[in-house]
């Protein structure tokens, strides 16, 4: 199977779930291939059939507790990827996802496709990504941490859409999310009200400078594009309008 990762994600879920069995005491008799495997997963050269194994391995326990309960604190943001990091200071759950749209670069793998639906109630993020079964759990680890770190612990899914089937779902002891599988796609809900709580790990000074490592989303236009922009940065009026302006590549 020929999907194109995006290395920097993976290789970051793979560093975690290293030092999480190292630090729970974990045998683990495929930790040396796995740490010689790093690089390689890294830079996307690692067959996505064997990363899909490798994952698997990593997270067999004799509890699935013993990782799922853990392992959203040992994801780091910083190790992902620039978009990932950019991610993670936004200034709320909505600025979040509306740069989905206004950004290009990949989240979890080439191909894959984001599309958000908002009602007055509720929000469902679509994936459709070529990604195998056992990479499935750390797509929705990844978006349960990341609106976690920008909401509050409190935070959850109500509904998550799987693709593959999970009999022992690694997440289970973190979420109380009503969990269904054999969907078209993967799919996360959530409650509406979670979009405005407010990110204290908001940084607009730091995503400017990681905005100049983004390539913006060919779609929409410029008139979208610029309203997009604007959706990232708060006031003082200065700062924002330079902020916009770096990020649409028009400073100079």
């Amino acid at each position: 199977m020929s999907v194109t990762y995006t290395g920097t994600f993976w290789s970051a879920v793979t560093r975690a779930l290293l030092s999480l069995r190292r630090d729970k005491s974990l045998t683990t008799e495929d930790e040396a291939t796995a740490l010689s495997a790093l690089g390689d997963i890294e830079s996307g050269d690692y067959p996505v059939t064997a990363l899909n194994e490798k994952l698997a391995l990593l997270s067999r326990s004799d509890s699935p507790q013993k990782i799922g309960q853990s392992l959203l604190g040992y994801l780091d943001f910083n190790k992902m990827g620039t978009f990932h990091c950019f991610l993670s200071m936004a200034r709320d759950i909505n600025a979040a996802v509306d740069a989905l749209h206004t950004f290009a670069p990949p989240l979890f793998e080439a191909s894959e496709e984001l599309q958000i639906n908002k009602t007055e109630n509720q929000v469902t993020l679509t994936v459709k990504a070529g990604i195998l079964a056992d990479m499935e759990p750390f797509v929705v680890a990844f978006l349960l941490a990341l609106f976690r770190h920008l909401a509050g612990r409190n935070f959850d899914f109500n509904q998550i859409e799987l693709v593959h089937e999970h009999p022992e779902w690694l997440l289970a002891s973190v979420s109380e999310a009503n969990c269904s599988h054999h969907h078209p796609a993967l799919a996360v809900t959530f409650d509406a009200h979670w979009l405005a709580s407010p990110s204290f790990f908001y940084s607009p000074k730091l995503q400017l400078v990681l905005a100049k490592n983004l390539q913006p989303a060919g779609e929409g236009g410029f008139k979208q594009d610029l309203v997009d922009a604007f959706k990232q940065f708060d006031t003082p009026a200065k700062i924002r309008s330079e902020a916009v302006s770096e990020l649409l590549g028009m400073s100079e």
